[in-house]
C-alpha cells in the first residue's frame, strides 16, 4: 500500500469561526460547502475538512489530558 495523501476530518462548534480562522489566518480556499454543518478546504496540496458538531468531544484516556493539541506552523 502507498498513501499518496489523507484528508484529517475535524470536529468543531463553530463551523463559521473555524472557516475565518483556517482562511483568514492560515491562508486556506474554501473547497465545497455542505449545507451548514460541512466544509472541505485547501492551501497548496494540503487539505482538511471541518464538521459542525454540537458538543465538544469528552477528553480521550490515552492522551491523559482534557485536550489534544494541533500544532500549526506556517
Amino acid at each position: 500500500m502507498n498513501i499518496q495523501a489523507f484528508t484529517p476530518q475535524l470536529r468543531t462548534t463553530d463551523l463559521a469561526a473555524s472557516i475565518r480562522f483556517y482562511t483568514e489566518v492560515l491562508g486556506f480556499d474554501v473547497v465545497f460547502r455542505f449545507q451548514d454543518f460541512y466544509a472541505g478546504l485547501s492551501v497548496g496540496n494540503q487539505r482538511l475538512h471541518l464538521k459542525q458538531v454540537d458538543a465538544p468531544d469528552p477528553p480521550s484516556r490515552m492522551c491523559g489530558r482534557a485536550n489534544t493539541s494541533i500544532c500549526i506552523w506556517k
